[in-house]
């Protein structure tokens, strides 16, 4: 997650999923997965797509208040955890870390995340790639299958943001299962 990307679609969709969890009387911990554009990205100007006024219907407060975000010149993930729109929320936004000290990072983030019992997982491109090297610069961009493993076994359960490749679904789940070590998995789609 980016400061540049607060208050767009995706956060409506985030948020909306989030306000169903905590309904059910569900404690949540958002680790941000917070990075800073690299020069490449901020040449390229791209700050998220807005929300569109259709869905304005489905939470009023949510859609006008990420709206305001959206509009502000310096808009910020801090400006999300302020509004308020999750009550009972705990919220890491450590920027990842590189290499070596990822794993400090991860560790950090888990402590920081253990009164919570949904943990939510918002990095910019979900899983990490067969083609990304752990140590890679760009691998802050990623959750690393062993992250979400360490939250799973301490009795966690996880939510993770993910553009789902243009693969059959049940296929794509399987795998996904498989490979962060899962004999039983249960997902949403959205």
């Amino acid at each position: 997650m980016q400061d540049r990307y607060a208050g767009d679609i995706g956060d409506f969709g985030k948020f909306g999923l989030l306000k169903a969890v905590e309904r059910q009387g569900l404690s949540i911990g958002v680790n941000w997965y917070f990075t800073c554009p690299s020069q490449e990205e901020e040449r390229r100007n791209d700050g998220g797509k807005p929300i569109d006024k259709r869905y304005a219907g489905c939470d009023e407060a949510l859609f006008f208040g990420l709206c305001s975000i959206f509009e502000m010149p310096n808009r910020s993930v801090r400006e999300l955890e302020n509004r308020g729109f999750l009550k009972n929320t705990i919220y890491c936004r450590e920027p990842v870390k590189i290499g070596s000290e990822r794993q400090q990072w991860h560790k950090e983030a888990v402590e920081s995340l253990a009164f919570a019992e949904v943990i939510f997982l918002d990095p910019d491109n979900g899983l990490i790639t067969k083609t990304t090297r752990k140590t890679s610069k760009y691998a802050v961009k990623y959750i690393m299958d062993d992250e979400i493993r360490d939250y799973l076994e301490i009795g966690k359960a996880v939510i993770f943001y993910q553009h789902r490749p243009r693969k059959n679904e049940k296929t794509y789940f399987f795998e996904m299962g498989k490979r962060i070590g899962l004999s039983v998995i249960n997902f949403l789609v959205i």
